[in-house]
């Protein structure tokens, strides 16, 4: 059996920024994890809440969809971003490439294509674009509901 001598533990402990949280009658000890850019508190290990939000809010004037009413949707989508997965950004066609359809339904036409730039991603204690991705779109018959 190894056994770690307690100063060590006391140092890890200490470096990693360990906290007990009581969930009912349990006790769970729980690692958090801090942002290598701001040094907050995040739950992902690849996502800064904080430090998204700052970058969307400085890109806000990049980029509109051309309606007021779809970039306030996707605007605060983005604010409120706790994981990756969790915001939606507006794509101009242009980043698309290689565009083929797929099928034709009652509500829309499905295309399979690449989009050139992909998803943004935190690496390397920054915001980066992962490059060519493969995606699914959808263009819908009528924008007569859009307002609603």
């Amino acid at each position: 059996m190894y056994l770690v001598p307690p100063f060590i533990f006391l140092i890890l402990l200490y470096e990693v920024e360990t906290a007990f949280r009581n969930y009912g009658d349990r006790y769970i000890l729980t690692i958090l994890t801090l942002c290598p850019i701001c040094a907050k508190e995040i739950i992902h290990a690849a996502w800064c809440q904080e430090c998204a939000n700052t970058y969307f809010k400085k890109n806000f004037i990049n980029w509109t969809s051309g309606n007021q009413r779809i970039d306030e949707i996707i605007k605060d989508a983005q604010i409120n971003s706790k994981i990756p997965e969790d915001f939606i950004e507006w794509i101009p066609y242009e980043q698309f490439e290689n565009i083929e359809k797929v099928c034709h339904g009652g509500f829309g036409t499905i295309y399979s294509g690449y989009w050139t730039q992909g998803p943004l991603n935190m690496i390397s204690n920054e915001f980066k674009r992962t490059g060519e991705t493969h995606v699914a779109l959808k263009s819908g018959i009528s924008s007569e509901h859009l307002e609603e």
